[in-house]
């Protein structure tokens, strides 16, 4: 997403996420890791899976631009709120389990992740103003 984005605050949003994340996976292994004797399940989401595909699809079918830099907003918020959701849920079984530092940590990803969502909705009311032009 970082390559095929035209606009330069997305595509800035877009590399910082990507470092941001990169320090979620690391903390998301290290709770399951610790809540399972160290096994780690690396299979990948395919609910993610398809949403990046959709990504994928956008950046195909359309031009760089405006309207691709709409289109990848929209992905990239699919994603957000679906991991908004899942690291909600998975804080607030954290906090019934009695697992209060995981429970914590969840809670900063989870916050980490509203504020990206955050970021793409102030960039998309720029974004989509100029794609509605095209």
């Amino acid at each position: 997403m970082i390559e095929h984005a035209d606009d330069l605050q997305l595509k800035q949003a877009f590399k910082s996420h990507l470092q941001e994340s990169e320090i979620h996976v690391s903390r998301l292994e290290d709770l399951i890791g610790d809540v399972n004797e160290g096994d780690v399940d690396d299979k990948k989401d395919p609910i993610l899976t398809a949403i990046v595909g959709s990504g994928e699809n956008i950046t195909k079918e359309s031009d760089p631009g405006a309207v691709r830099d709409a289109g990848l907003i929209a992905t990239a918020q699919k994603i957000e709120h679906y991991e908004i959701a899942s690291y909600g849920s998975a804080r607030d079984w954290a906090i019934q389990l009695g697992l209060s530092d995981h429970a914590a940590t969840l809670q900063k990803t989870l916050a980490e992740e509203k504020h990206a969502d955050h970021l793409l909705s102030e960039i998309s009311q720029r974004a989509n103003a100029v794609a509605a032009t095209v």
